[in-house]
């Protein structure tokens, strides 16, 4: 993006109003911290659902599709179109809400098919960074041994704590 408006600043003046106030939340978030007002810091301080907005139809013609190839650079051609990204990028951050937000989501049906969405999705933007992803990523583990299994785990930690 700042190479297309010339402006490591675009998301100051190049979104519409609805994100210009979470860029105005951030800086006041950024200036009460004591921290630099800088292109990094503002990208790391803006919210997932800021990044997601973005994949919106308001920003057709002025962000897509013409960056699509530069931000999603293997993802293949057939499926390259930001309402496949903007789907895309929806569930993910409706799945990462429900998680952060400490709803329950395992037996969310298609949970492995997001999982897996979710990887081919980085990979789309960065195989590089998949690469250092996988050598974290838990869920198959995880998943395969079922929710009874860390459910026994809570009892015995509950049970194994002392009575407050």
């Amino acid at each position: 993006m700042t190479h297309e408006f010339g402006d490591e600043y675009w998301f100051k003046s190049y979104v519409h109003q609805r994100e210009q106030k979470v860029v105005a939340a951030a800086s006041a978030r950024l200036a009460r911290f004591g921290r630099t007002l800088s292109p990094g810091n503002f990208v790391a301080d803006l919210n997932f659902g800021f990044w997601v907005s973005l994949f919106d139809s308001r920003y057709d013609g002025l962000l897509w599709p013409k960056l699509l190839k530069p931000i999603f650079p293997t993802m293949p051609q057939r499926l390259r179109s930001y309402k496949n990204i903007s789907y895309r990028m929806e569930k993910i951050r409706r799945l990462r809400n429900r998680a952060f937000h400490h709803e329950p989501v395992w037996y969310w049906l298609d949970l492995s098919q997001q999982h897996s969405e979710i990887l081919e999705t980085i990979s789309w933007i960065n195989p590089e960074m998949m690469r250092f992803v996988a050598i974290f990523d838990r869920f198959p583990e995880v998943y395969a041994s079922g929710p009874q299994f860390y459910e026994g785990k809570l009892i015995q930690v509950s049970q194994a704590s002392p009575d407050t």
